[in-house]
């Protein structure tokens, strides 16, 4: 079948300010499974190429795919349905079905928009799908699917986690205009999962709690590729969880000092203070790794106690002075606005800041998303300001009676203009 995958615009200036703009690895390892069993793919990164609907409308026209896929997320929810529609209307007969986080945490918010939502892990959800449609058999049989069966919603299960994620093809990056991304610096993942339960988080709704890991020579097999066929200098690593398993972290470090990979590389993520340590930080700095965002999100202990954070802010001294040692540079990420902030506890996470002196500092807007703790925090401590998805991560979308959304607004763009101006 001829299929077209889409990634729509996205807008948000945290990613962009974050750490560049990156290619859609979810809709390439997507591509590469079908691929893999003869289907025709293509892919269309929104933020790089086709930025219109126009334009898109042209492509359709012309390439008249038999299947159009659309990744979502929650701030491009109102994109993905214009696309949904539009795509409707010029192109009735083809069948479009909907992924991603968004459509993986509310499906039905898609299913009057779409013919298919697919729901967590999506290769063999959209392959299976995929193969099912093409031979006209019965979707009801394909797990991981929400859908509209005679105006009833139909709900098939989910859809086992991958186990051994070796088993996954390296994405089709070759479907992707690579130039248009981060100056020769590749992004991959290397691990999905991730065990702990910071109240904002939603990726455990996707990837699950049970932390799984690509094997090491797998993971350095896709860096050397990246270095041969791209010329990539710079590996950024999106993982949740590196460094949860330290064995294999060692081992991912010799497999790229062995084969003498002259190459950088940075987690970009977050990493969790409490997941390493001097040792493991000299061998990642000897194998290459030049930059660590830490996921530090506070400097006020209470606040970390509610945001279920599970570290501690001598942890956080301790680790920071390691890495800087070592000569690794060290960014740190700080959530402001969350559960049990005050303008008190926000100049503590200034003082903090002050004292860390950090290579780079990220500030993010407290975002609850649907279906995180996060968001029932919300709905009994304060009250949403708004239920538009496109304003989500660029300013508060709730407040509580002792701490209003002009105040938090006000501290965010302070505490922004001192540290992130520059960054």
């Amino acid at each position: 079948m001829k299929i077209l995958l889409l990634y729509p615009l996205y807008t948000s200036h945290v990613e962009e300010e974050k750490k560049g703009y990156f290619p859609p690895l979810g809709l390439a390892y997507i591509a590469a499974i079908l691929r893999n069993y003869d289907h025709s793919v293509r892919i269309i990164d929104m933020n790089v190429e086709t930025k219109s609907l126009k334009e898109l409308e042209k492509t359709c026209e012309k390439e008249q795919p038999d299947i159009i896929g659309v990744s979502s997320t929650t701030i491009t929810y109102s994109t993905c349905v214009n696309i949904l529609k539009h795509t409707r209307e010029i192109l009735p007969s083809a069948i479009r079905i909907v992924g991603g986080p968004h459509a993986s945490i509310l499906p039905q918010e898609f299913i009057n928009h779409s013919e298919f939502v697919v729901v967590g892990e999506g290769e063999y959800t959209m392959l299976e799908l995929v193969e099912t449609l093409e031979n006209c058999g019965n979707p009801s049989n394909v797990r991981g699917l929400v859908f509209k069966k005679d105006k009833k919603i139909v709900k098939t299960g989910p859809r086992p986690l991958i186990s051994d994620l070796d088993n996954l093809p390296f994405p089709a990056r070759d479907l992707l205009p690579m130039e248009a991304y981060n100056d020769n610096k590749g992004a991959i993942l290397t691990s999905r999962g991730c065990p702990f339960n910071c109240i904002f988080c939603n990726s455990h709704l996707i990837f699950g709690k049970k932390f799984r890991a690509r094997s090491p020579k797998n993971v350095v097999d896709e860096i050397e590729h990246l270095v041969k066929k791209y010329n990539t200098q710079v590996i950024r690593i999106v993982d949740d969880m590196f460094t949860l398993d330290r064995k294999r972290v060692l081992e991912i470090c010799e497999e790229i000092l062995n084969r003498c990979l002259n190459i950088g590389w940075e987690l970009t993520n977050g990493t969790r203070v409490d997941k390493v340590d001097k040792e493991l930080l000299e061998k990642m700095h000897e194998a290459g790794c030049y930059r660590i965002y830490y996921g530090i999100e506070s400097g006020s202990e209470k606040v970390l106690r509610m945001l279920r954070k599970g570290i501690k802010l001598d942890q956080v001294r301790r680790v920071v002075k390691w890495t800087k040692e070592i000569g690794i540079e060290v960014g740190g990420f700080f959530m402001i606005g969350g559960p049990g902030e005050t303008v008190e506890t926000l100049k503590e996470t200034e003082r903090f800041i002050d004292e860390l002196n950090l290579d780079y500092v990220h500030l993010s807007i407290a975002t609850p998303y649907p279906r995180t703790d996060f968001w029932d925090w919300v709905l009994k401590n304060g009250r949403f300001v708004t239920n538009d998805y496109s304003k989500f991560e660029k300013e508060f979308i709730f407040e509580t009676p002792d701490f209003s959304w002009k105040q938090r607004m006000k501290m965010f763009e302070y505490l922004h203009e001192k540290y992130c101006s520059d960054n």
